[in-house]
């Protein structure tokens, strides 16, 4: 938790204005902010030309209502438009409700992490 409070302090140096970094922020009709989504818009080192997913987030009481997967579709647009063709995100498995977001908007899984846990 630690490290993943100090990383957008890392990533983001210049907030909102951090060059090679895409910030959207859900608004609702009263101009209320109710999520956001950010992406880094660099190549990932060692792999093909990739926008990379940091966050996504919807207010809890705003979910449910759409507002995560147009924040995702306008995500990718702006991605595409950069000439990006190839977007990744890291999700939990055990949250499974992001999971089917993901997979319902066409992500796949391309790798995979397991543990077990052992008697003591």
């Amino acid at each position: 938790e630690a490290r993943s409070e100090k990383q957008p302090d890392s990533l983001l140096p210049q907030g909102r204005e951090t060059t090679e970094m895409l910030l959207l922020i859900a608004e609702n009709l009263a101009g209320i902010a109710i999520g956001y989504v950010w992406v880094a818009l660099r190549p990932r080192p060692g792999s093909e030309t990739r926008a990379w997913i940091y966050g996504i987030q919807i207010e809890s009481e705003q979910r449910g209502n759409g507002y995560g997967r147009a924040l995702l579709l306008a995500a990718e647009q702006e991605i595409v438009q950069r000439g990006i063709g190839v977007i990744g995100l890291n999700v939990f498995g055990s949250n499974k409700v992001a999971r089917n977001l993901y997979e319902s908007a066409g992500y796949h899984v391309t790798s995979m992490h397991m543990q077990k846990e052992l008697p003591s």
